[in-house]
């Protein structure tokens, strides 16, 4: 349900609306239509929050700069709190009545005009932000600008509201994106009609360099430059999708597509993420040539050196993938060292395409780099899928020893099994092997524990596996060996069973507990199979005799009201 002026209160949690009622909203403004955007403060700390409601009042897009990886953090639950008290106090409107005119309006329309002169000529000597909007609002327009005077007009509007201070508020940074989006608009509109001109082009570039540069250099943890220069790409987004002549297209795309690499150790995200939405949105030719250009770009480019030349990789990666032209560039890209999520989907695709040796090769690089034998894993998983695929069983053998006190996969181990001798040193390998298993399982892994006793019953060793059973063990593994290890030691393991408290067992999580539960009616139905319900009901009272200091697991006290024991 999305959350509205009217529903939050059955949206959201108490608990959650006091965090959000404990924070302070300022300057709220309505941007556009249906859009706020405030300062939320939490503490010492300030963030710059947007809400934009649909027409029934409720919310359709949100952001905010804190970083929270919830769906709708406290500041937007705090600014939604602020407009719920301020919309919906608004008196409606009422149709066909001539609206009140306010105080101000009265007085523009009875001062005279050299009053009014005087007085603006004052607030402006007095406002140096005022100024430079009054002067940009009322001066002759210019149809094109040069580099220097389009970066003149970013730096104008920073000196009219901070001067040269790097130390700025948040209030101050708002002053200036707004001032911005009004003086930059001369050089934005003359670049959107021609998107293809030279000059237009390098105008409006900088215009985004010099915004950026100044974000780059000043003490503010806020996204509100960033995003006021993606709105500005974003403007132009159409405008080259739809440009008639592939020349001019072309022309248009190339100017971002020059400046993606910056320098010898930069890469504009920006500028590659831009280009990738133009093409997402042109013709299925254009973006085929435009993905060959930029993958050929990245082959020159030497990622690895660039300072965010991971992010360039995983963001063209990305595209790639998203367009169905992996498999033709997919031996493009390499793995990123340590980035395991990037590594495992650029070897899945290896794996997919059949290209085995070049993602053995990268399977071993990333392993060769780790410094600890658990980051190996997923590489070591993926040399297992190779070396079956080649039916390389020498190999397979070595990587899956390397896995297997990881995985604790059974198949796996019947596979080493088979193939060791029977030597002194197999009997050292499987017992270290079940001393890693029972340890783990002392940690809360069920798998390994399901392994233990797999490998146990695979030896025939019931009386053993009477012997390890704990508090903690799974009845689901209990239920799946309960005869064998009842006809090997049928009193050993109802003492075992009857004397389980609750101290610790299945103490492991809500899913693990659900599923021991799930399994009572089967473990009590071979329980009173096997021993009858008398010979249970003196065992559960004896057992209760001799436990005092701790609790009866669930599943007695579920046995006990099913024999009826009292």
């Amino acid at each position: 349900m999305q959350p509205s002026l009217s529903n939050f209160k059955t949206t959201f949690s108490p608990a959650f609306l006091r965090k959000a009622a404990s924070c302070a909203v300022r300057e709220c403004d309505e941007t556009s239509k249906g859009t706020f955007e405030a300062y939320v403060d939490q503490g010492e700390e300030s963030y710059d929050v947007m809400l934009g409601l649909g027409k029934g009042k409720e919310v359709v897009s949100h952001r905010c700069d804190c970083g929270s990886t919830e769906a709708f953090c406290r500041h937007k639950a705090a600014l939604l709190l602020h407009l719920a008290g301020t919309i919906s106090k608004k008196e409606p409107s009422v149709k066909g009545k001539k609206a009140k005119q306010s105080k101000v309006g009265i007085l523009l329309e009875e001062v005279d005009a050299e009053s009014l002169k005087t007085w603006v000529r004052e607030l402006l000597e007095e406002n140096k932000d005022l100024a430079l909007a009054f002067e940009k609002r009322f001066e002759e327009k210019k149809t094109i600008y040069t580099k220097a005077e389009a970066e003149a007009l970013t730096t104008e509007a920073i000196k009219s509201v901070v001067k040269n201070r790097m130390r700025i508020e948040i209030s101050e940074l708002k002053k200036i994106v707004a001032l911005w989006t009004s003086v930059h608009q001369p050089v934005v509109n003359a670049y959107m009609a021609d998107v293809a001109s030279d000059a237009g082009f390098w105008a409006f570039h900088a215009v985004l360099e010099s915004c950026l540069l100044f974000d780059s250099r000043v003490h503010t943890n806020s996204v509100k430059v960033p995003n006021y220069v993606q709105s500005l790409l974003d403007k132009s987004v159409e405008p080259i999708a739809q440009l008639y002549t592939d020349e001019a297209f072309n022309t248009a795309t190339g100017y971002f597509e020059n400046l993606v690499l910056a320098g010898a150790n930069g890469v504009r995200i920006h500028y590659l993420a831009h280009l990738q939405k133009v093409l997402t949105v042109s013709s299925a030719e254009r973006l085929e040539a435009g993905t060959k250009k930029l993958v050929q770009q990245y082959n020159k480019a030497l990622s690895e050196r660039r300072h965010n030349g991971n992010e360039y990789t995983k963001l063209l990666f990305s595209f790639v993938e998203a367009n169905g032209f992996l498999p033709r560039y997919l031996t493009t890209f390499q793995p990123i060292r340590y980035d395991n999520a990037f590594n495992a989907l650029l070897l899945e695709n290896l794996l997919a395409a059949g290209a085995l040796d070049l993602a053995e090769s990268y399977a071993k690089a990333q392993i060769e780099s780790n410094i600890r034998e658990e980051y190996d894993i997923p590489y070591l998983k993926v040399l297992q899928e190779i070396y079956r695929r080649k039916k390389n069983d020498d190999a397979l053998a070595d990587i899956i020893e390397k896995l297997l006190p990881y995985t604790f996969d059974f198949d796996d181990y019947l596979f080493l099994d088979e193939r060791k001798p029977d030597t002194e040193e197999k009997k050292k390998w499987r017992t270290k092997l079940l001393s890693r298993a029972k340890s783990a399982a002392s940690y809360g892994r069920s798998d390994s524990e399901s392994f233990y006793f797999r490998v146990l019953s695979h030896e025939k060793r019931y009386k053993k596996m009477v012997d390890a059973i704990r508090a903690e063990t799974p009845l689901k593994v209990i239920v799946e060996y309960f005869e064998p290890m009842a006809a090997a030691d049928k009193q050993g393991l109802l003492r075992v069973i009857i004397n389980m408290h609750e101290n610790f067992g299945w103490s492991y999580g809500l899913e693990q507990k659900n599923d021991n539960e799930s399994y009572f009616p089967q473990l009590a139905a071979l329980m009173k199979k096997t021993y009858g319900e008398q010979m249970l009901k003196l065992a559960i009272i004896q057992a209760g005799k001799n436990r005092f200091y701790v609790r009866e697991s669930k599943f007695i006290s579920y046995l006990n009201e099913t024999v009826g024991a009292g």
